[in-house]
């Protein structure tokens, strides 16, 4: 898995933005917590695995998916911009 661990200069301007949707605080402590930039089809993890993390999408956007018993994929929700899950 190919990741990149960024600093929160880098993503000044998102940070900004964020401050019309959080309170000043929790932006300021957001700036403090791990960035990982992922590319492409990237699988972060499973239904059945316990969360580490919660993604908040800074630059770019994220699926959400689950395999049928055909082992086709159906999308459960895209997460957009400044979204969570």
């Amino acid at each position: 898995m190919k990741t990149d661990s960024l600093n929160a200069n880098n993503y000044e301007s998102a940070f900004e933005k964020l401050h019309d949707i959080f309170e000043d605080d929790l932006v300021d402590e957001l700036k403090t917590f791990p960035i990982v930039e992922f590319k492409g089809d990237l699988m972060i993890g499973k239904a059945s695995d316990e969360a580490d993390f919660i993604p908040l999408v800074l630059k770019g956007s994220m699926r959400t998916v689950r395999y049928d018993i055909y082992n086709n994929e159906v999308v459960i929700y895209d997460i957009s911009l400044f979204q969570s899950c």
